[in-house]
């Protein structure tokens, strides 16, 4: 039911979790450094980019966005659209990103 209010996640201490595994678990040193301990202790908070135009529901299964790494072994190369991003105003690490089509 957190879904239901905009603010039951913040309430809840729900908002952070699956970012923070995330970036625990796949982030640069870095980017880890940058966010982690301040997205923990709920200094910061996140976003989630998940549903796409023209995917009924927000059904992982149904994603058609992919992400690759580029030959320098550095530079992620991302391919799609999202249609909303939860919380993109507040977070710490959304920005809009335009690409090439």
């Amino acid at each position: 039911m957190q879904g239901r209010s905009e603010l039951a996640p913040l309430a809840l201490g729900t908002h952070s979790l699956q970012d923070s595994l995330m970036l625990l678990n796949h982030a640069s040193a870095a980017i880890k450094d940058k966010y982690l301990a301040d997205l923990v202790a709920a200094n910061i908070y996140p976003s989630f980019a998940m549903t796409e135009p023209g995917i009924v529901s927000s059904d992982p299964t149904g994603i058609q966005t992919s992400a690759a790494l580029e030959a320098d072994g550095k530079t992620w190369c991302i391919r799609g659209r999202k249609w909303w991003t939860t919380n993109a105003k507040n977070s710490a690490f959304t920005r809009r990103v335009r690409l090439a089509r």
